[in-house]
């Protein structure tokens, strides 16, 4: 008579982690079942939106792979509801067996660190996100751009405070994110701020913050983040940088940005030169061939308060052809209104030189202007100019408060 046959023999440990992989996969189907998109209002509403095939293809991966946590991320991504305030609970607990699944995986930290911040409790959220911001590569930078929606935030200022010393990466990385990354104007100045006050910055981005805030209206802001932020600054510091063009031009927001030109595309060509007079030093030379000007030649931007001031400048016709009639004047940023008028006073100085100023006021409201060399008219472009001409020593000395 033969035996029955008998199961294979097995240690108590085996069987236990068996029992417990079983019991644990059968939880996680049933929970999948009845609390999936059917039974969520949210997702049934992502399925109107045409969401639908993507949530019930992550949900069929999720019930045939449970133990897989990027599965689990892959659901709750679908559903789009980790953007839903306030967050919903099935939501928070898919993302609690992602974490269970794979603690050390970067996704999940970086999922687990929104629900966190969804919560409300950012400190926490910083904190995992910090680690992770410090593994550098993709993972690091992604990690930064999770924390944008927390700038501005008590809690993201302390965590710069923490940090603005040591990481010097993140600190760095993250403030050219904000900036890039569309953050509110107000809450990246006041990012920018509580840095400086603490050790320069990087000349990108202090150009990338400086620009965001000339084109929302902060050039005082923006002038004073460049003397504070930047590790590299002019000798010399007035109303007009580096006027003499004695120094290179750097691609600095207050510094001149001189259109090269081409003279069978501009008409001209823009350049800075050696002068001929040891004495006058660098210049800048323009020279017309006759075609037809596109301008501007030269531009800077300035954060002139309010009140009157003096332009003043040199110049010197080199050849005894016609030049084309250049006026530098300022303007306001924002609104291009005029503050320099045509009149100049113009006397001798020195070797052929000639030194010209004008008086203008700085109104209020006028928050940023502009300093141009430009033809005086449409009339006067279209024409060109001949010969060539050089400038030098292009200052703005303020007379009074306004």
């Amino acid at each position: 008579m033969k035996s029955a046959p008998t199961a294979p023999h097995h240690s108590l440990a085996t069987r236990v982690a068996l029992v417990v992989a079983t019991v644990f996969t059968l939880l996680v189907t049933a929970w999948s079942l009845f609390s999936g998109p059917v039974a969520d209002p949210v997702l049934t509403a992502s399925a109107r939106e045409g969401d639908a095939a993507s949530v019930v293809a992550a949900r069929q991966y999720v019930l045939a792979r449970p133990f897989d946590a990027l599965g689990w991320l892959a659901w709750v991504g679908a559903s789009g509801q980790l953007s839903t305030r306030p967050l919903p609970a099935e939501t928070d607990a898919k993302i609690r067996v992602a974490v269970r699944l794979a603690p050390a995986d970067p996704q999940v930290i970086r999922s687990n660190a929104l629900v966190l911040a969804a919560r409300g409790d950012n400190r926490a959220a910083l904190t995992q996100l910090g680690a992770l911001a410090r593994s550098g590569g993709e993972d690091g930078g992604a990690a930064l751009g999770a924390m944008l929606p927390m700038v501005g935030t008590p809690e993201f200022r302390d965590f710069i405070a923490q940090n603005s010393q040591q990481d010097d990466k993140i600190v760095n990385g993250l403030l050219m994110q904000a900036c890039r990354g569309g953050v509110e104007l107000a809450s990246l100045a006041g990012f920018a701020e509580q840095v400086t006050r603490v050790r320069s910055i990087p000349d990108d981005v202090v150009k990338c913050i400086g620009e965001r805030a000339i084109e929302g209206g902060l050039v005082p802001f923006a002038y004073w983040l460049w003397l504070n932020g930047t590790a590299r600054l002019p000798t010399r510091i007035s109303h007009v940088l580096n006027g003499d063009f004695e120094s290179a031009p750097t691609s600095g927001t207050f510094d001149w940005r001189i259109n090269p030109g081409g003279e069978y595309r501009d008409g001209f060509t823009a350049r800075i030169l050696k002068s001929d007079l040891p004495e006058r030093g660098n210049v800048l030379a323009v020279r017309f061939n006759g075609r037809s000007l596109n301008g501007p030649v030269v531009q800077q931007v300035l954060a002139l308060g309010e009140g009157e001031h003096m332009l003043r400048y040199l110049s010197q016709t080199l050849t005894n052809a016609k030049a084309a009639p250049l006026i530098w004047h300022v303007s306001c940023l924002r609104s291009n209104t005029m503050l320099t008028g045509v009149t100049r006073r113009v006397d001798p100085f020195d070797a052929n030189w000639s030194v010209a100023t004008v008086n203008f006021i700085v109104p209020a409201g006028c928050t940023g202007q502009k300093l141009t060399l430009d033809v005086t008219g449409r009339l006067e472009a279209a024409e060109g100019g001949r010969g060539s001409v050089q400038f030098d020593d292009i200052g703005i000395t303020r007379l009074a408060a306004q």
